[in-house]
């Protein structure tokens, strides 16, 4: 569920901050009933007051926008993310809830490369089943829900795929086949290889994410069918998964 998008130049937005697409997407109601106001307008915090009222709420908001306004907030939005990141030749955004927003992505950066990163789904849900990942999602406490969550992503997965299709990577391919998997998406973007995207366990930011103890080791397959030791706890989730 996972979905990365990275820019082709001279555009790209997100840096895994509030300030990303989702946001965007949040704000983007009052930008398209305001026929003068630009992204300066509104404050990428999602607490940020709003100046003009939604005349719609998004998805329904984008038949509402203006070559104008879609000229001018992929610009404003591009330069913010370029303000952060002055000499950065591509800015990925890795948000799991941008599966949502690809039709927005699409719009607002025709150029951007979408990659579309799957996994196992049992794996998938059961990790989410089996860390906290905030208040905010609700859905990952309740086996059940999370099955319905899944079958309404590969719904909308499937809509956006009929559109244009979705470049798919699989975990699996890239803790199994490392190096072949990230020269292929490396090339997919129209960067030089750099075998340095093996060191990111000797990075030394900080990681907040459920994954932050992983993030320090080197890839391995010991993650790949570990749902399957409790095969007989999940039977909520796996008989909507059939």
């Amino acid at each position: 569920m996972l979905f990365r998008s990275i820019a082709a130049p001279p555009h790209g937005y997100g840096l895994g901050e509030p300030q990303d697409l989702y946001v965007l997407a949040r704000r983007l109601p009052a930008m398209a009933s305001s026929a003068s106001a630009g992204w300066g307008s509104y404050s990428m915090s999602s607490d940020a007051p709003v100046a003009a009222p939604a005349t719609s709420e998004y998805p329904d908001c984008m038949r509402d926008l203006s070559a104008d306004v879609v000229a001018r907030v992929s610009a404003e939005f591009v330069a913010l993310r370029q303000r952060v990141a002055p000499r950065a030749r591509r800015v990925a955004d890795k948000s799991q809830m941008h599966w949502q927003l690809v039709g927005l992505a699409r719009a607002l950066f025709p150029r951007a490369g979408l990659l579309h990163v799957t996994r196992d789904p049992t794996d998938l849900l059961f990790s989410l089943w089996s860390n906290h990942v905030g208040t905010e999602h609700a859905y990952p406490s309740d086996l059940a829900a999370l099955g319905v969550y899944w079958r309404e992503y590969q719904r909308l997965i499937a809509h956006w795929n009929t559109l244009a299709p979705l470049a798919e990577v699989k975990y699996e391919d890239v803790v199994g086949a490392p190096e072949a998997t990230a020269k292929s998406v490396i090339a997919s973007v129209g960067l030089p290889w750099d075998a340095n995207v093996f060191k990111f366990n000797d990075m030394g930011r900080l990681v907040s994410t459920p994954s932050r103890g992983r993030f320090r080791q080197p890839l391995d397959t010991a993650s790949i069918g570990r749902s399957k030791n409790y095969a007989e706890f999940l039977k909520p989730l796996t008989d909507l998964l059939k």
